[in-house]
């Protein structure tokens, strides 16, 4: 999760290259684990 909040925080990363990074290939899902572990949702980090 914090890797992937740290992708999404720069500039030029899209949801589902971060997804891919850590390894989720499905986007959406990323977006249902950062709400599992109460976190804002992952385009929340885009500036």
């Amino acid at each position: 999760m914090a890797r992937a909040a740290k992708l999404l925080s720069g500039s030029g990363t899209t949801v589902l290259a971060a997804s891919m990074a850590v390894g989720v290939k499905i986007p959406s899902y990323l977006a249902r684990l950062f709400i599992k572990h109460g976190q804002p949702l992952p385009k929340r980090f885009k500036p």
